[in-house]
């Protein structure tokens, strides 16, 4: 067992001691209120916002990089809410693993400066739009700004919605792994239906988006970027339908 004396302590893991839970994560439905109105006691462990310490950061980007390293030799299935497998359609797939595990930890820090709590309130889901932001902003200013930049459009969106995917998941496995003992199915949950959120393009509780509605929102903005958007007739069709 990993001696961990409150380790990564200031990141917003939920965990979740005694609940009760009504969730419908992970199968594309509209997601409920988690606990809501059950009367049940609960405690948050870490739910704090001052940030990681140096020496947390660097334990977690260690510790993601080695398993994204692992996992980008081969395939993984199950890892998106125990469903999806794990292979990406971007150029995200050839980004390092340490570049990876950079943006999964400095997309959960995002997420722990909010006050997303989904094994209590669904709607305390942090919208899509936000998370898009903070994605883009990282990717274009980061070590792989280059490759990503170069993608097409259409990719550059593929690529941050598989960021944040993998992202969240990487960092969740690592602090499974770091934690054992410490992660019930409760939290579990949570954490699964956020991932359902996310893949479904969510903007809040109960309305999920698409592919082609963050197409129509951010087509202009990615191509502004560098790609020439204009010199692929699919581009342009894809904005049309």
């Amino acid at each position: 067992m990993c001696p961990m004396p409150d380790l990564f302590k200031n990141f917003q893991i939920v965990i979740i001691l005694s609940a009760a839970l009504s969730v419908g994560a992970c199968t594309g439905k509209s997601q409920d209120t988690v606990g809501s109105g059950s009367g049940a006691e609960s405690q948050a462990v870490s739910t704090g916002k001052s940030g990681a310490t140096a020496e947390e950061r660097a334990l977690y980007i260690k510790e993601i990089a080695a398993m994204a390293e692992q996992l980008d030799r081969t395939y993984e299935d199950g890892w998106i809410c125990g469903r999806n497998t794990r292979v990406h359609k971007s150029g995200y797939r050839d980004v390092s693993p340490q570049v990876k595990a950079q943006f999964a930890v400095a997309y959960q820090e995002m997420l722990n400066k909010t006050d997303q709590n989904l094994a209590m309130e669904a709607s305390s889901y942090v919208p899509y739009s936000k998370r898009f932001k903070f994605a883009l902003d990282w990717w274009k200013n980061s070590d792989a700004r280059e490759a990503f930049i170069k993608e097409p459009t259409k990719k550059k969106l593929v690529w941050l919605q598989e960021s944040m995917l993998d992202g969240s998941e990487l960092f969740w496995r690592v602090f499974e792994k770091l934690n054992p003992g410490k992660v019930n199915s409760v939290a579990v949950m949570a954490h699964d239906q956020e991932q359902d959120m996310v893949y479904n393009y969510t903007e809040r509780e109960g309305h999920p988006g698409s592919f082609s509605q963050q197409w129509v929102i951010w087509s202009d903005t990615l191509a502004a970027l560098g790609d020439n958007k204009g010199s692929n007739p699919k581009d342009k069709s894809e904005k049309s339908q």
